[in-house]
């Protein structure tokens, strides 16, 4: 989905499409990363959502 709005909101200049494609891609990479640590030790789990908050602080900054 990333791809595909980030086409159409290049082909149409509107960045908006654009910056919802980021969202896209934002929120697939959250859930790759919950997927990957999912049924791991309870250290990894962590990890991946301290890495997570760091990111949103950061994207908030």
């Amino acid at each position: 989905m990333f791809a595909v709005e980030m086409i159409a909101g290049s082909a149409a200049e509107r960045r908006a499409l654009q910056a919802d494609a980021f969202v896209f891609l934002g929120d697939s990479t959250n859930y790759a990363i919950s997927l990957l640590v999912a049924g791991m030790a309870l250290a990894w789990p962590a990890r991946a959502a301290l890495v997570k908050g760091l990111t949103l602080i950061g994207l908030g900054a």
